[in-house]
């Protein structure tokens, strides 16, 4: 009995440490790093993990060179894990920020393949019901 709650303290140890560390992995890294892992997760297909770099990159650094590309980034990787709300305020947020954009046009793209992702449209509901 007393190995298996050693065990199990062990393992919540590791665990506990393992979180921290990816937390400060985080909290620590500079811009390029931050932007370089999340564009490497997102090439890998880790779209949580993407998620996670590239949303510190744009909240650590607003106004860095890499906030419009990571935000559109962040609006793929969401759109990827179906996370539909968070595209569509991503989209939002990113058309605001960046009126000039020429990537404007991709961002209203993925707010139209979010809404017929979730049948969120009267066009569908007419032809399709």
């Amino acid at each position: 009995m007393h190995k298996i709650k050693s065990l199990a303290l062990l393992a919540v140890a590791a665990l506990v440490i393992g979180c921290s560390s990816g937390s400060k992995d985080v909290e620590q890294a500079s811009v390029n790093e931050l932007y370089t892992k999340g564009t490497t997760s997102l090439q890998e297909g880790s779209y949580s993990e993407a998620i996670r770099y590239l949303k510190a990159t744009t909240e650590r650094f607003p106004g860095s060179v890499y906030q419009e590309q990571a935000m559109l980034d962040l609006i793929y990787a969401n759109y990827k894990t179906q996370d539909y709300t968070q595209v569509l305020l991503m989209v939002d947020s990113f058309l605001h920020q960046f009126p000039q954009s020429p990537n404007q046009a991709y961002a209203v793209y993925m707010a139209g393949l979010t809404n017929a992702a979730t049948g969120d449209n009267f066009i569908q509901d007419f032809f399709w019901n």
